[in-house]
């Protein structure tokens, strides 16, 4: 905004200038820079011609510093060495507060005044009435103000381009929230993959688990089976004179001639199997069952065990008897009972066993 209606009526504000003015170019009524200066007639006494003339027209028709009658007609002009040195200050634009970084000198300023840019000016369009700097006044009223008028240029079109942009834009929000369900969908297989990768995971860590103790089990049975042939070929059928050794865990188990004919009369012939299932034992023959055996110690158990085992393997196998009956005496006596209370379970073991050693053989084969 402009300077205050002070100063516009009396002197120039001393903040205002470039640099500090003399205290004698001072008015001694406003204490401000001269504003059109005037003198008393006799004592060239000076003031600004606003401050003299209110001074004269309030108060009585004297000089207000020496006192002498001085009326409006009577003031002088002041001299012209100090119109020429005011004319020359620099003084700062009277809009300077609204951003007019100029100083302009003192008798230009009216005509700077009149063209400054950052004059303030209200804008013309209907119901806005801003105030604003007259430079910015073509780009507010047709750029910025929102009560602007804006001109149609083939409005038709542009309505047309609209109701296609509408158009696109449902076509779009109809796609997203498609998409969106699709990503929905998706991300529930994903959950879906994921827990079943995890389980897979899971199993394949019981797996390898499983691999490595059977990988363990294998190595051992292979061991025994490479102890077994250190130890010479499997028992010739047994002679009416002669003994049999059974390896087992317990070492080899020696079986006398007489007692090899009570356990090959023991087993029972098919008059007496129900189903695979022993059901009575020939007379004067004791039937092995826990009770029986838990009486026996551990290396008495297993020979006990291979004494009726022996001869059951040796009627398929005659050959692979020994080796057979000694991996299976490896195997827990309560499974050993079972077998030979069931033949159906036998029969699978021994054959598990057979292929067992084949396989031995085989490889063995190939590495020499």
């Amino acid at each position: 905004m402009a300077c205050n209606q002070t100063e516009d009526e009396y002197g120039y504000d001393n903040s205002r200038f470039q640099k500090d003015i003399d205290e004698n170019f001072h008015c001694s009524i406003c204490y401000n820079v001269l504003k059109e200066p005037r003198m008393c007639r006799n004592n060239e006494h000076i003031f600004c011609l606003a401050c003299v003339t209110r001074n004269l027209n309030e108060n009585s028709e004297t000089c207000p510093e020496c006192n002498e009658d001085l009326s409006v007609d009577t003031l002088r002009q002041a001299p012209r060495l100090v119109n020429n040195y005011l004319s020359e200050l620099k003084i700062k634009c009277d809009f300077a507060s609204r951003g007019c970084p100029e100083f302009i000198r003192l008798e230009s300023l009216e005509s700077h005044v009149l063209n400054c840019g950052f004059s303030p000016v209200l804008c013309s369009n209907e119901e806005c009435g801003m105030e604003i700097n007259k430079q910015d006044r073509i780009h507010h009223e047709t750029e910025v103000c929102e009560y602007r008028r804006v001109k149609c240029h083939d409005c038709g079109q542009i309505q047309e381009l609209v109701g296609v942009l509408m158009k696109i834009n449902t076509t779009t929000k109809n796609r997203v929230e498609g998409l969106k369900g699709n990503m929905k969908q998706e991300f529930k297989k994903f959950e879906v993959v994921k827990e079943d990768v995890k389980y897979v995971k899971d199993n394949l860590s019981k797996v390898n688990k499983n691999m490595a103790e059977l990988k363990v089990t294998m190595t051992q049975i292979l061991q025994k089976l490479s102890n077994l042939e250190m130890m010479g070929n499997s028992p010739s059928p047994v002679k009416p004179n002669e003994g049999a050794m059974f390896p087992g865990a317990y070492g080899f188990v020696s079986m006398s001639p007489p007692v090899l004919r009570n356990i090959m009369y023991a087993w029972p012939s098919p008059a007496t199997v129900n189903h695979g299932r022993v059901r009575n034992p020939r007379p004067g023959q004791d039937l092995l069952n826990p009770p029986v055996l838990a009486q026996a110690s551990p290396p008495d158990q297993k020979r006990m065990l291979g004494e009726r085992l022996f001869p059951l393997i040796q009627k398929t196998h005659p050959h692979l008897a020994g080796k057979i009956t000694g991996m299976l005496l490896e195997i827990d006596n309560a499974e050993l009972l079972h077998m030979l209370e069931f033949r159906e379970a036998l029969a699978a073991k021994v054959e598990e066993a057979v292929c067992v050693i084949q396989a031995h053989q085989a490889r063995q084969s190939k590495q020499h």
